[in-house]
């Protein structure tokens, strides 16, 4: 389970990011601050979290996916 490892690593703030007012857009666990493209909530299928990634399933329409909460500018990391 390395790659779960490291995923858990890299899926987080230091106290410094915190303080500057970064959050995390995915915890690692859940699809909670996601939901589907003119959606309320993630599509039901071709999605799924492994080993701590979102990931999407080869073969099974599931759509685009964006975040709940809305940002004017960001980085992706």
């Amino acid at each position: 389970m390395a790659t779960a490892a490291l995923a858990a690593t890299h899926n987080q703030l230091s106290d410094s990011e915190k303080k500057a007012g970064w959050k995390l857009l995915f915890d690692g666990k859940t699809t909670q601050g996601w939901r589907g493209y003119q959606q309320t909530a993630i599509p039901a299928k071709g999605w799924k979290i492994e080993d701590g990634i979102l990931k999407k399933i080869g073969g099974e329409q599931g759509g685009d996916i964006i975040t709940v909460e809305k940002f004017n500018d960001f980085d992706l990391a």
